[in-house]
């Protein structure tokens, strides 16, 4: 298959192996923009306040969207010979849960569908008034969709038109409590969408832990000069642990044991006698195979949870397998 290198797109790489395609088609605020006059929308509100005061609400000049900002975009589908051209307006519409094709406002952090999370992703590169062309290719399930019958992926090209920002406050600016409350709504949100789409609550648990991991409770000195009470900081690292236990419950769902093993570790540093986590991690290494550090976990369990039915029939479970 062509790479899209070859077409003249930058690879712009993420996270760990993770990259996007991009090419800048127009970019600036007086770039020549097609637009529909008989368009209507309705911005979104924000269930937290993290834009300060009315009068404080402003419209992003130049720079990039951040998490919880607001964009204008209009996102539609480039014809490029590949097989996705066939798929309808309507169909991509369908599994993107956006319309295409028209203006829209979403909030960057707080995705509809997977699809979307791309989306967000490519958005963050881009500047107001800016049109690119960025290249799609399908892992997921939910992606699979696009790809029928089809032996090898198949790139989608997506044309993206930020209109519009309206600016959040960066990491930075936010203090404690906004960070905690922001935290709370994206792990609420994970938590509504967990029982029919984990991938996206696995997004949401992850945006939380972006917000709590910058609260300086993570050493005794920095935790020491930050004004935050000890009451707060046990609240707040309640919250991260529960966090990385429904990321590890995410992972699970794709038997991705060495996440979850990873995840309840990160957990019981902050709690130790974490009985979901011993139990999942101790799940874990025993899919993995890793019986001694299993077996550890398990004697934990025993001791902390001597009547509980799941740990009891996980105690049968590995040692009648031994």
């Amino acid at each position: 298959m062509t790479s899209p290198t070859d077409k003249g797109y930058s690879r712009i790489p993420l996270t760990g192996d993770e990259c996007i395609y991009k090419m800048i088609i127009t970019k600036g605020k007086d770039s020549s923009i097609n637009t529909q006059s008989n368009i209507e929308f309705q911005s979104q509100q924000s269930e937290v306040s993290i834009f300060g005061n009315d009068n404080d609400d402003q419209v992003l000049e130049s720079g990039r969207p951040l998490l919880e900002s607001v964009c204008t975009v209009l996102i539609g589908r480039q014809n490029t010979g590949s097989l996705t051209d066939e798929f309808s307006d309507e169909y991509v519409s369908t599994v993107a849960k956006v319309p295409i094709q028209r203006k829209i406002d979403i909030t960057i952090g707080s995705p509809a569908s997977f699809f979307m999370v791309s989306v967000e992703k490519c958005l963050m590169t881009m500047q107001v008034g800016e049109v690119s062309s960025f290249v799609f290719y399908f892992d997921t399930e939910e992606y699979s969709l696009f790809c029928n019958e089809v032996d090898e992926k198949q790139p989608l090209y997506v044309v993206l038109v930020l209109y519009e920002v309206k600016m959040s406050k960066p990491f930075w600016a936010l203090n404690p409590k906004e960070k905690y409350e922001l935290a709370l709504l994206h792990k609420e949100r994970g938590k509504q969408l967990f029982s029919d789409n984990p991938e996206l609550a696995f997004y949401e648990f992850s945006n939380a832990l972006k917000y709590l991991i910058t609260i300086p409770t993570y050493h005794s000195v920095v935790f020491s000069r930050s004004g935050i009470s000890q009451e707060e900081r046990d609240e707040y690292e309640k919250l991260q642990c529960v966090c990385h236990l429904n990321i590890a419950a995410c992972q699970d769902k794709f038997n991705n044991y060495q996440g979850v093993i990873d995840s309840c570790t990160n957990a019981l540093k902050l709690q130790p006698s974490n009985i979901k986590g011993l139990f999942r991690r101790c799940k874990a290494y025993h899919a993995k195979m890793k019986e001694e550090q299993a077996r550890a976990d398990l004697i934990m369990l025993t001791k902390l949870a001597p009547k509980n039915k799941e740990v009891r029939t996980l105690y049968h479970q590995i040692n009648g397998e031994r």
